[in-house]
């Protein structure tokens, strides 16, 4: 539940097999504070949640062992910055949802490391499908000698990428925040075009099901539609309606159903054949 979350940030050394760490950073092990039923989102409470990954993405980008995670670094560093952004245009309550997505990040960095050095297994997940899938994510500048890079035997052709527009109580528009992340998508899929996309939309359980269920078609549809207007085909993008009927977070308040009010965007990059133009 967002209004209990604690996100728990890297807290061992980051020394790889294949990668030396001179010496150990101490890691700050909470972003957030320990909190009750109330969180504050708050604009300073946020400046500094925000100064907090701030310092410890630091931390891990001055560590040697970077070049084996640089991907992953990569995707963190996104979401900082997207988190930033909606701090800055007074989006509080995005920004936190996106520093929660942040701190998931930096759990899914520590798996690696351990990953990487041979232990299967952390507090976050011990499936070892989970652990490549994860280190694959960011796979554009990996460490060549990692455990894991070994068992590849052929060049991915196809890659998930993720992404998602929040929206405000009973609204389906999309906020310009999200416009950069999504024309990074549509530059892709116009040098990739047997790339797909598929567009969900959701909807907190707030209303009657019929109506969610029309609102998340309508959120999805506008996703979709800034794709269609920018030079996608329609028939490269599958459109579902989830209503509230895949919440992710209980709705004990009005920040954990913020959380549930949103469009996924999932890309299937398929880097086989690339356009010429």
């Amino acid at each position: 539940m967002v209004s209990k979350t604690i996100l728990v940030l890297l807290s061992a050394s980051m020394g790889l097999s294949a990668c030396s760490t001179p010496k150990k950073s101490s890691y700050n092990t909470h972003l957030f504070p320990l909190v009750g039923n109330s969180i504050s989102l708050d604009k300073t409470q946020i400046k500094m949640y925000i100064a907090s990954a701030e310092s410890q993405l630091l931390l891990l980008q001055q560590q040697e062992s970077k070049r084996c995670i640089s991907g992953q670094l990569g995707i963190a560093q996104s979401y900082l910055a997207r988190a930033t952004a909606e701090h800055n245009a007074d989006m509080e309550k995005d920004a936190f949802i996106t520093l929660i997505e942040l701190d998931r990040q930096f759990r899914k960095i520590h798996c690696i490391n351990k990953y990487i050095k041979g232990h299967l297994g952390c507090s976050y997940t011990n499936k070892k499908i989970v652990l490549k899938r994860w280190y694959n994510e960011g796979d554009l500048t990996q460490c060549a000698n990692s455990s894991i890079a070994r068992e590849k035997t052929k060049i991915e052709k196809k890659h998930i990428l993720i992404t998602e527009t929040l929206h405000d109580f009973n609204q389906d528009e999309i906020k310009p925040i999200y416009y950069p992340p999504l024309n990074k998508l549509i530059e892709l899929i116009k040098s990739y075009p047997s790339s797909k996309l598929l567009i969900r939309g959701h909807t907190d359980t707030t209303g009657s099901t019929s109506y969610n269920s029309e609102l998340s078609k309508r959120r999805a549809q506008n996703v979709a539609k800034y794709f269609t207007e920018k030079g996608i085909d329609a028939s490269q993008i599958v459109i579902e309606n989830k209503g509230e009927e895949s919440i992710r977070e209980i709705e004990k308040n009005n920040a954990s159903k913020v959380f549930n009010r949103y469009t996924s965007i999932t890309l299937s990059l398929d880097t086989s054949t690339k356009s010429n133009i």
